[in-house]
């Protein structure tokens, strides 16, 4: 036998082997800890997107994000700010958690480490209103009620179409133990908030396009409806009421057939038909129904609407009326 097998050096543990049982115990535990903490920050940032899924104004979403912050951390302050860089938005909006420092109140700022926590390069352009700085300064102030202690921080910015727009800032006292998962939830929380405020701004656009294309209909002079691909009146214009004698209000959802008598119906249906699948509709003329009595006598010509994503959302008729012509 090869005596060689016995001189061998013995095989070298691995660092895991070596861990004591009560160091498992302890890193079992952490990680429990941390596997608690994420599901309840989860949870809480799911409550905030909730909260804010139809708002429109950007003070409440990030009064949301910054409560739904100080749920899981009531013994940190925090501050969401959006600086000024449109002509949406003339001045700071923001949320907090404490009163600011007089000298944070006129100003937004963001650390290097904040812009690349987040990704971002140092060198990074930010917004006017925005200044950025090397190391983290407290901005804000403690309640009567709290003890007084020397305060540190971080802080992550806030991205609307890969720009910067504003900063979730964290701060704690200086030299004790930062919370469990604090750096992650500011991420999370600055991530979700970011994308709430660009929901809310295509909702206050949308809000917007849809008042002005009621007023446009309102004083419109001619016959419009607008179609959805279920048939149902989206729109209506009050040309259209007015030679019908018809309820604007009682014809949106309704379905399109049911204006025309039976005898029509077939002649609606082809032509929306061919102008949902994009092909083009001769002009054709129909009889409906007045509410008062006797037929309004209207020439239709019919476009697609295409939505975002260039598919036929539904279909446009711009009428005119022949009635006078025809009597």
């Amino acid at each position: 036998m090869d005596d060689s097998a016995h001189n061998k050096p013995p095989i070298e543990r691995s660092s895991a082997a070596r861990v004591s049982p009560v160091e498992s115990i302890v890193i079992r535990r952490k990680r429990e800890t941390e596997d608690r903490t994420l599901a309840q920050i989860l949870e809480s940032l799911n409550q905030a997107q909730r909260e804010t899924s139809q708002v429109t104004k950007d003070e409440k979403i990030l009064r949301s994000y910054v409560h739904a912050l100080e749920r899981l951390y009531p013994k940190v302050r925090f501050a969401m700010r959006l600086s000024p860089r449109s002509v949406e938005r003339t001045s700071i909006v923001q949320a907090t958690t404490h009163h600011l420092r007089p000298d944070a109140m006129d100003e937004v700022s963001i650390t290097e480490a904040g812009l690349l926590r987040a990704g971002f390069a140092q060198s990074t352009e930010l917004p006017n209103g925005m200044t950025l700085r090397r190391t983290y300064e407290p901005i804000l102030i403690a309640d009567a009620t709290e003890e007084s202690f020397s305060t540190d921080g971080f802080d992550a910015p806030l991205v609307s179409s890969g720009e910067v727009i504003g900063v979730l800032a964290a701060e704690f006292e200086r030299g004790s133990e930062i919370p469990v998962r604090l750096e992650d939830a500011v991420l999370m929380a600055a991530t979700q908030a970011s994308a709430a405020i660009d929901n809310g701004l295509l909702r206050r656009e949308s809000l917007h396009l849809r008042d002005y294309l009621d007023k446009l209909l309102e004083h419109a002079n001619i016959p419009v409806m607008v179609i959805g691909r279920d048939r149902g009146i989206r729109v209506v214009s009050s040309a259209f009421s007015r030679i019908t004698g018809l309820d604007r209000t009682e014809l949106v959802a309704r379905d399109v057939l049911q204006l025309t008598g039976q005898s029509e119906r077939v002649k609606v249906l082809a032509a929306f038909v061919s102008a949902l699948r994009g092909a083009d509709v001769p002009p054709f003329e129909l009889r409906l129904p007045k509410a008062g009595g006797g037929n309004a006598r209207l020439r239709f010509t019919l476009a697609p609407i295409l939505d975002v994503e260039g598919q036929v959302a539904g279909v446009m008729a711009i009428g005119q009326d022949r009635t006078e012509v025809r009597s």
